[in-house]
C-alpha cells in the first residue's frame, strides 16, 4: 500500500476588471436643479462575471449640466459587492432624458455604463397628474382596471383604450396600484404595485405601459405562513420553483 501526505497549493491573482454595467437608478424622473430620489448604481465585474471590490470608477456628467457633489466628474471606489453609487443633481432645464451620466474605469476596452434621467420644472401642485395605459402582453387594452394611489382617495378606472388619469396626485414618492380584479375582460387579473416619483404640476407616467397578464389560477399555488409548495409548468419540462412557507408577502393594502 501507499501512505503519505497530500499537499495542495494554489496561487491567486488579482482579478482584472472587464465590464461595468448599470445596476440601478437609471431612467429616473426628478425636479430640475435638485438631487434625484435614488442613487445611480453601477457594478464592475471581471471576465468571469465576479463582482470586484476596490475598483476606481469615474462618474462623468456628459449632458444636461447637472453635477455630482458639485462636480462634473467624480471618482469613487466599488464596495465589497462590486457596486459604486453616486447621487446626481439634475441640470436646470426641462426635458426628457435630458441628463446623461457615464460611469467608467481606467483601461476599459468596452462600453461605459450610461445613465439617463429626466428633469422637469415643477408647477402648480394641484395640477399634478399620474397617467398611463394598461395593456396585456399582446398590447391590447385592459379596460376597467382600477388605478389607485396608496394613502389617498384617488381612484380611476382604465377606459376602453386602457388609459387612465389621477388628479390631483401627491408630489414625491408614491405607490401606484393597478387592481385587475375589476377588469372588464374575461379571466382573472392580478394586482400590481409600482413605485414612482411625481413632479408638481406635471403629467407623470411610469415611462412605459402597465403590462397586465391574466392569471392561470388552475396552476396557482396557495402559500401562507404555514404552507409552501412547488410550482411546475407542463409546457416547460424540468422547470420547478420551490416556495417556502411564510416567504411571500403582500405589497401594501388599501380599502
Amino acid at each position: 500500500g501507499f501512505a503519505g501526505t497530500a499537499i495542495f497549493t494554489a496561487t491567486g491573482e488579482s482579478a482584472v476588471p472587464d465590464k461595468i454595467n448599470v445596476d440601478a437608478g437609471n431612467s429616473q424622473v426628478g425636479v430640475s436643479g435638485e438631487v434625484l430620489e435614488k442613487p445611480l448604481v453601477a457594478v464592475v465585474t471581471d471576465a468571469g462575471h465576479n463582482r470586484l471590490e476596490g475598483i476606481s470608477v469615474t462618474f462623468t456628467v456628459t449632458e444636461g449640466g447637472g453635477n455630482i457633489d458639485g462636480e462634473s466628474s467624480v471618482t469613487i471606489e466599488t464596495d465589497s459587492d462590486g457596486r459604486v453609487l453616486a447621487m446626481l443633481t439634475l441640470g436646470p432645464e426641462d426635458g426628457f432624458d435630458n441628463n446623461v451620466v457615464d460611469a467608467d474605469f481606467a483601461g476599459n476596452s468596452g462600453l461605459a455604463a450610461t445613465f439617463v434621467a429626466t428633469g422637469r420644472i415643477p408647477g402648480d401642485p394641484s395640477q399634478t397628474i399620474v397617467s398611463g395605459v394598461v395593456l396585456d402582453n399582446t398590447n391590447q387594452p385592459v379596460p376597467g382596471v382600477t388605478m389607485h394611489i396608496e394613502g389617498t382617495d384617488l381612484y380611476s378606472q382604465a377606459d376602453a383604450q386602457g388609459q387612465f388619469a389621477l388628479q390631483p396626485a401627491p408630489v414625491g414618492d408614491v405607490h401606484l396600484v393597478a387592481d385587475g380584479s375589476t377588469a372588464l375582460r374575461e379571466g382573472n387579473w392580478p394586482r400590481l404595485v409600482f413605485e414612482m416619483v411625481t413632479v408638481a404640476g406635471q403629467d407623470n407616467t411610469l415611462g412605459m405601459p402597465i403590462f397586465m397578464l391574466p392569471l392561470d389560477l388552475d396552476k396557482g399555488l396557495f402559500v401562507d405562513e404555514n404552507t409552501g409548495g412547488v410550482l411546475t409548468l407542463d409546457e416547460v419540462p424540468g422547470f420547478s420553483m420551490t416556495i417556502a412557507p411564510n416567504s411571500t408577502r403582500k405589497f401594501g393594502d388599501y380599502g
